[in-house]
């Protein structure tokens, strides 16, 4: 059976199939849990490729980051200060680095506007594709009672367990 996976969702499946601790005892669940990682990680890589940024924003990055750590604030023992806990957002303490960095994003402004583009276009193809994967069904019987939640709730999200099998009283 071909199952489809949102892209938006293949980063989330497969941190959680990377990291089972529990080994089935299911050849079945073994070879569907490795398949979708194979495919996952082509389609990752996939996606890596594609969002590599262009190398006039690489020299544009590294110029930037040059200058924020000439132009830092720093508090009293010489580290640098930041405008936010997270920090992303370096405090900048002269007027000087202020224009610097204004002159330098003017200098790459086509090399940013690009890179915007890309991001932009990176998060569209992200939300609205899906990879598709052929993959056996999986029967209740084929899972282990320890099979851990998530990857059960991944293997019905992903409609791999075949519900037509009766249950005994």
């Amino acid at each position: 059976m071909f199952c489809k996976i949102p892209l938006s969702q293949i980063d989330h499946i497969y941190n959680v199939l990377k990291n089972v601790k529990t080994q089935s005892k299911s050849v079945k669940v073994k070879y569907v849990i490795a398949k979708l990682l194979t495919e996952i990680e082509k389609e990752l890589d996939i996606l890596r490729q594609v969002a590599e940024p262009s190398e006039q924003f690489k020299q544009f990055e590294e110029e930037r980051l040059q200058l924020l750590m000439k132009y830092a604030k720093r508090d009293e023992k010489g580290n640098i200060v930041y405008k936010d806990s997270a920090k992303n957002f370096v405090e900048i303490e002269s007027e000087e680095g202020h224009q610097k960095l204004k002159e330098l994003t003017e200098k790459y402004k086509d090399a940013i506007e690009e890179r915007k583009k890309q991001l932009e276009q990176l998060r569209n193809t992200i939300t609205t594709e899906t990879m598709q994967i052929h993959l056996p069904k999986l029967s209740f019987d084929d899972l282990d009672p320890d099979l851990p939640q998530e990857v059960f709730n991944i293997f019905v999200k992903l409609d791999l367990i075949d519900e037509n099998h009766d249950f005994e009283d």
